[in-house]
């Protein structure tokens, strides 16, 4: 049975014969597949060409108007096929309560509408992949080596432009462009927690040691001090899930001495690259309890750019606060939109507009809160549980082992939402999202299509059968 992507060893040998080809005549052959493609490609060339290249600004629309053609598509499909899954049943019960409640702040149409649009545009490709009618075999091993490739031509253009004179920092960014070193490395930690999932799968040390040198090169390169907490915090749970599916804790002593030496080693880097050419302070003393809780608790004014920077605990606290005036904003927060904004179409939420700060959105676990209250944060939550239980299963259920490692992946990148929407604006970090969300709907696609043809002539791990 060759449409869906399991494994099954009578056609292993016919498929290895040329998966690329067999990948390439199946996206010619599915154009709005295609359009999700190049709407990526768009997001993740764009920013440095509009910073290096005479390309407008208005290109940075390319990606969202690839995303409209792919909801519109996803609808249409929906509506033909007279096919609607749950999940887009809960989209569409959420946006109407929401959507109310907006109004009801005397939100204007438009601002929910992009609110709205903010909101779900990536978590409408995880729809749009599950809604394919089947897939290559290759597929998934095809996403997790290109994922890899492209962190390496990241880290290949960053080293360019160090030695081409961009100083390291904000702008150090790869194609990721202008104050790009937040999407970047959310994209590493995707990359990484794939490549967890591969040790996971098949031990496979060395390619994860690989992602984890790009990734520590990349972050020292551009100044990124989050990954020094948060590689280690995918290690864990990595670790965790090892121990829980039986591994031995001999082998597991044995990578966490060989992989713990990265974080030295960044350490010293960061220090010797970064610091100390610059006049900064060294990582140990950003890192220290002092300059953490000055610079997570307060509010920064940039004269220069005219904002307001909100540390991330104080925008968590802030959120809190300002959804305390009455019990229904509470429960419901300010509506979809409200906090969000667009300077080029002129919108502004509701929340943002009586802001004391100014029209910054902030972090996304405050515009979360603002947005959702507190049970749009709980269904939120069932969701991101929902989806891990059936990455979970995948692990167990799937003997495709390329289709486990983009299951185990993800799992271990969902554990670490808390930190992405707290750290940073992560919900609408283009390339991440679209991969993230792609990736999510194309693994629950093959799950509920394994199940369904359990009693056929597909493998199952032995545990199954």
């Amino acid at each position: 049975m060759m449409s869906y992507a399991y494994w099954n060893e009578s056609d292993t040998k016919e498929q290895n014969v040329a998966p690329t080809f067999a990948i390439v005549k199946f996206i010619g052959a599915n154009k709005p597949l295609l359009l999700l493609l190049l709407a990526i490609s768009a997001e993740l060339l764009v920013p440095i060409l509009i910073w290096k290249t005479p390309l407008p600004g208005i290109a940075r629309w390319l990606g969202d108007i690839g995303l409209a053609i792919i909801l519109v598509w996803t609808v249409g499909q929906m509506l033909v096929k007279d096919r609607v899954p749950a999940a887009a049943l809960f989209l569409i019960g959420f946006t109407l309560i929401s959507c109310t409640v907006a109004a009801f702040e005397g939100q204007a149409a438009a601002a929910t509408t992009w609110g709205w649009w903010m909101m779900f545009k990536y978590p409408v490709t995880a729809l749009f992949v599950y809604l394919q009618r089947d897939w290559p075999i290759d597929l998934a091993e095809w996403f997790y080596r290109l994922s890899i490739l492209v962190l390496l031509a990241e880290v290949i253009i960053q080293i360019g432009q160090y030695l081409t004179g961009e100083v390291t920092g904000d702008n150090l960014a790869g194609t990721f462009g202008l104050h790009g070193v937040s999407p970047l490395v959310n994209f590493i930690f995707i990359v990484t927690s794939l490549a967890y999932g591969s040790w996971l799968v098949n031990g496979d040390w060395r390619r994860l040691g690989y992602v984890l040198f790009l990734g520590a090169l990349s972050s020292t390169l551009g100044a990124m001090r989050i990954y020094y907490v948060c590689m280690p915090l995918l290690g864990v749970i990595a670790m965790l899930i090892h121990l829980i599916k039986g591994g031995r804790l001999q082998t597991l002593l044995m990578y966490i001495f060989l992989f713990s030496a990265i974080v030295p080693i960044f350490v010293f880097a960061y220090n010797t690259a970064v610091a100390a050419p610059r006049g900064q302070k060294s990582l140990q003393e950003l890192l220290g309890e002092n300059v953490n809780l000055e610079y997570l608790n307060t509010v920064r004014y940039d004269p220069i750019d005219g904002k307001y920077d909100l540390g991330r605990n104080f925008s968590v606290i802030y959120g809190w606060q300002s959804i305390q005036r009455d019990p229904i904003t509470l429960l419901f927060g300010y509506g979809v939109g409200s906090r969000s904004n667009s300077i080029s179409l002129g919108i502004v939420g509701a929340a943002l507009e009586g802001s004391d700060y100014g029209a910054v959105s902030g972090t996304s676990i405050l515009v979360l809160i603002q947005e959702l209250g507190v049970a749009g944060l709980t269904l939120l939550c069932l969701v991101w549980a929902w989806i891990m239980s059936i990455l979970w299963r995948c692990t167990n259920a799937l003997a495709a082992p390329y289709v486990r490692i983009l299951a185990y992946g993800l799992l271990i990148y969902t554990c670490g939402w808390p930190i992405w929407l707290w750290h940073s604006g992560a919900w609408r970090f283009p390339v991440s999202m679209m991969l993230y969300w792609a990736l999510v709907g194309y693994v629950i696609h093959i799950y509920y299509h394994h199940i369904k043809d359990a009693r056929s002539s597909l493998q199952l791990l032995p545990s199954e059968v």
